[in-house]
């Protein structure tokens, strides 16, 4: 089993929850909490990592990149390596 098989997933179709989920984003961000649950209600049947042009694209890897090398520094090797998935499932698709 995989260290990443353990991580947490969100509970995206759980309304009950979008409002801890969004202030566990806030608290890691700095984005408003109302911006997140916009943001969870806009992807509640979509997934957060949905792409309708090149340019969100582009800006998905920018941002997932960033968050690729900062967990890698801060040693969170699991987080950095679903990232890191993520950019190279997205790269594909260009």
């Amino acid at each position: 089993m995989s260290r990443v098989s353990k991580l947490e997933r969100f509970p995206l179709g759980k309304p009950g929850k979008q409002k801890a989920i969004a202030q566990f984003l806030q608290a890691l961000t700095g984005k408003g909490e109302d911006t997140w649950l916009e943001t969870l209600n806009d992807y509640r049947h979509d997934n957060l990592y949905a792409w309708h042009t090149p340019g969100e694209r582009s800006r998905l890897v920018g941002t997932l990149t960033n968050l690729a090398e900062i967990t890698h520094k801060a040693g969170l090797r699991s987080i950095t390596s679903e990232a890191e998935k993520m950019i190279r499932e997205l790269r594909a698709k260009e």
